[in-house]
């Protein structure tokens, strides 16, 4: 009994320093820091219409957006996208879903966000970033 005690104990100890060291690095991923400076609410009011509900879940325009722009700057074709969602925590945040959580996407999903954020709808959301006071000043 008192084994299993101590081998739980160690087990929470091994939770909690690697806890403490991904918060740590979390102040300082691109993912996060990138993600912080999107006014994410601003971009859902615009384009929530683009995103109806498919089979009553409603896919966020963070998760569609986010995983746009990672694409484009991994550089990295589907497939690997979902795999770099399934394998990345910092990821998972930058595009709204919980760190600790496994993906479950449709292997089609990255298609399907490119088909409603077109080209000329992802050089607008750009546009508008790249201005400072842009997103609040075009409802």
């Amino acid at each position: 009994m008192l084994l299993r005690q101590n081998r739980y104990v160690d087990q929470l100890r091994e939770r909690l320093a690697a806890a403490q060291t991904w918060r740590k690095r979390a102040h300082t991923n691109r993912w996060i820091l990138l993600g912080r400076q999107i006014p994410w609410a601003v971009l859902e009011e615009r384009y929530a219409r683009l995103f109806p509900e498919i089979d009553g879940t409603k896919r966020p325009v963070q998760l569609a957006v986010g995983i746009m722009l990672a694409q484009s700057q991994l550089g990295v074709d589907d497939e690997e996208m979902l795999f770099q969602l399934a394998e990345n925590p910092f990821l998972r945040i930058f595009v709204g879903l919980p760190a600790d959580d496994e993906v479950h996407l449709p292997t089609d999903f990255v298609a399907y966000c490119r088909s409603k954020l077109t080209e000329p709808v992802m050089q607008e959301i750009a546009a508008l970033l790249q201005e400072p006071e842009g997103l609040k000043r075009k409802k």
